[in-house]
């Protein structure tokens, strides 16, 4: 649970340049973290009235197992209960089809009988060489 507030803004057109608000001293901003929603308000509520055994009771309250504190393992079901709360499914999103290639049956095929030489391609003008064809062994000029 996170808050925020803007503050000091003008409205457009007022001569009023007062700012009201800002930030709150350090010394009176108290943060709490739990795992769940219910026991960081538990610790919130707890350490704002200086009991830590109302976290419980404020747990289970959130929880809606506050029936089940009263049973002779209601503390028992109320950590069973936090437990399973700690934990969420997220959907994964829809299923995306992953194609399967599989490599033709029979025997390899064999390579060409005249492979083509490769030309020059774009170092030709690079070599140095004077007339001739690619490949061919020739003095530079």
């Amino acid at each position: 649970m996170l808050h925020g507030a803007v503050v000091g803004i003008d409205w457009p057109g007022t001569a009023d340049t007062v700012e009201a608000g800002g930030p709150p001293a350090a010394t009176s901003v108290s943060v709490a973290i739990g795992n769940t929603m219910a026991e960081t308000m538990a610790a919130i509520v707890s350490a704002a009235n200086g009991k830590p055994d109302e976290a419980q009771i404020v747990e289970a309250l959130q929880l809606g197992v506050i029936k089940e504190l009263d049973q002779p393992d209601g503390r028992a079901q109320l950590d069973v209960q936090v437990h399973t709360e700690s934990f969420i499914s997220i959907s994964g999103g829809d299923p995306v089809p992953e194609p399967i290639s599989i490599a033709p049956s029979g025997p390899p095929k064999a390579p060409p009988l005249n492979p083509a030489v490769p030309g020059p391609g774009i170092f030709a003008k690079h070599t140095g060489l004077v007339g001739g064809k690619f490949g061919e062994v020739l003095e530079a000029t």
